[in-house]
């Protein structure tokens, strides 16, 4: 079981492949006590989904995530990633 929380958030869209998007992320005040839930089109590549993960968990204290449509779509650069991307 997962210790208790005080909020649970929840956001989507946040489209992490853009500068601007990313540089909000790193802008969020720290939430220690609460739960993330981000629900989809976070980034298109594996590098960008990982590093907006990486930062979204550094300001909460759970980040749960499901994959959007942008999730699903496969690259070529990311074709040979694809099933480390939909794990992420």
């Amino acid at each position: 079981w997962l210790e208790p929380v005080s909020h649970v958030w929840s956001i989507g869209d946040v489209h992490a492949d853009f500068k601007e998007n990313l540089a909000w992320i790193n802008e969020l005040p720290a939430h220690s006590n609460d739960a993330l839930l981000v629900t989809g089109n976070l980034g298109t590549s594996l590098q960008v989904l990982a590093r907006a993960l990486k930062r979204l968990k550094k300001r909460f204290k759970y980040v749960f995530y499901v994959l959007g449509n942008q999730e699903l779509w496969v690259t070529k650069q990311d074709r040979h990633y694809a099933h480390r991307k939909h794990s992420a």
